[in-house]
């Protein structure tokens, strides 16, 4: 019987063997089903196995692990070649690098609680401002999340009467709406440096109902040039085009129409300083009436709670205590 147990543990030595040169030779991974005894009686052996074990499930598996090998080796005053110690230090990365990202993900979720109770209601209090009795359609401010940081806006504008391009351009209006932004959203998040601006961008969005096109003028030029570039919705299709002629006082299509409209809400938001593109959407016949004739203003503020993330981020890490990274080998 002890022959026995002297054969079965050589075995397992030499198979243990034969394991860790794949495992160094496939940059600390196993690609194949393999067995690992639960025991070795070389110290070294077992510290290899556990090294495997926790290379290989990192995340749920890493840190016991490295328990188990800093207890040996204190327990022992075991030393370690270069090969065996990079391989610990490599798994002390892994295990490292799993928790950093529990707590990313921490600070992403807890980020996006605080966009979801900020975002509606500061919607609603742009929506109450903008809907006003010198205001004669609806507007309506709808919020959306933007990646894991970031915030968007739709302001839309229904276009209830036949309403002239001129009282599309009421500055009071859109002083409303960049003082919204300034106020109600930039300065709650934004710090010294004012990151949360960068990447901000608007896109605006003319749209026309289904009605033929009936022909418009204006006494003051649109002033559209030629070559402007915008996006064009009809019949399903979304192209990038541009401006084949100048836009000046009168207007060919339902297209030229929205591109019109856009233009218009473009010249009133210039101001703020961002970049703006527009678009020209053309509803179908089966679209017709007020509900198809508005504006949308997207306000996409991209990095809005950077600041927000990074100083909850720096609060979890310091938190955990697990330290800087520790250096590769």
């Amino acid at each position: 019987a002890l022959a026995d147990r002297v054969a079965q543990s050589e075995f397992a030595a030499q198979n243990l063997d034969q394991l860790w040169s794949l495992f160094i030779e496939n940059q600390d991974t196993l690609t194949e089903p393999f067995d690992l005894a639960d025991f070795y009686c070389d110290p070294v052996r077992m510290v290899k196995a556990w090294t495997i074990r926790g290379h290989l499930n990192p995340c749920d598996d890493g840190q016991p692990r490295l328990d188990q090998i800093d207890a040996l080796q204190q327990k022992q005053q075991l030393q370690f070649d270069d090969e065996l110690a990079c391989r610990i230090r490599r798994l002390r990365i892994k295990v490292w690098d799993c928790r950093y990202w529990e707590l990313v993900r921490q600070a992403r979720a807890e980020t996006h609680a605080e966009r979801e109770r900020f975002g509606p209601q500061s919607a609603e209090i742009m929506q109450k401002a903008l809907n006003s009795e010198q205001q004669p359609c609806e507007t309506t401010v709808e919020y959306e999340p933007l990646g894991y940081i970031g915030v968007k806006y739709i302001i839309t504008t229904y276009l209830c009467q036949d309403i002239d391009l001129a009282k599309m351009g009421d500055p009071a209006y859109y002083k409303k709406i960049a003082t919204w932004v300034d106020t109600e959203v930039l300065q709650k998040y934004c710090e010294e440096g004012l990151r949360c601006k960068e990447e901000f961008f608007i896109y605006l969005e003319g749209h026309t109902d289904g009605n033929a096109f009936r022909g418009a003028r204006y006494k003051n030029s649109l002033d559209i040039p030629a070559g402007t570039p915008f996006t064009h919705f009809v019949n399903g299709d979304t192209t990038q085009t541009e401006t084949t002629r100048e836009i000046t006082t009168s207007l060919r299509s339902n297209m030229e129409l929205g591109l019109a409209r856009a233009w218009t809400v473009k010249q009133q938001l210039d101001f703020m300083e961002v970049p703006i593109t527009i678009g020209a959407w053309e509803h179908p016949a089966s679209e017709k009436g007020g509900a198809f004739r508005r504006i949308e203003i997207e306000l996409n503020i991209t990095k809005l709670l950077l600041d927000f993330y990074e100083k909850r981020l720096r609060e979890l890490l310091e938190a955990s205590g697990i330290g800087a990274r520790p250096e590769t080998c």
